[in-house]
């Protein structure tokens, strides 16, 4: 659990947020990430990075709140989706790839080997 004035700023700092941010605009805004959870190529080559932060979420009491991961991806170096992981959803196709879906329906093919 956390204290409101530590949650008011880590929803003030994912309201600074836009897609086509490059990682360096995203970590001077956030700060650095938790952990870099991902990182692998595209379907097309280009490189794809997954950043995780941990953050205070506001409670509905307005007194106190609590840590929630936020997953922000990266693609060839510019923001393109973020949100928390029950937003996503992973799924294998039958080729072999795999798309992490949010829940808008976008798609995002990633290429395994």
């Amino acid at each position: 659990m956390s204290l409101l004035s530590g949650c008011a700023t880590s929803s003030q700092k994912l309201n600074k947020l836009s897609l086509g941010m490059t990682k360096q605009e995203v970590i001077k805004t956030m700060g650095q990430p938790t952990a870099l959870r991902a990182a692998m190529r595209g379907e097309s080559g280009e490189p794809v990075e997954v950043f995780e932060y941990v953050l205070c979420k506001p409670g509905s009491d307005g007194l106190i709140g609590w840590d929630t991961q936020y997953i922000l991806i990266f693609c060839s170096g510019k923001l393109t989706s973020w949100g928390e992981p029950h937003d996503w959803q992973t799924q294998a196709d039958l080729e072999g790839e795999r798309k992490l879906k949010l829940t808008t329906d976008e798609n995002i093919k990633i290429k395994t080997e």
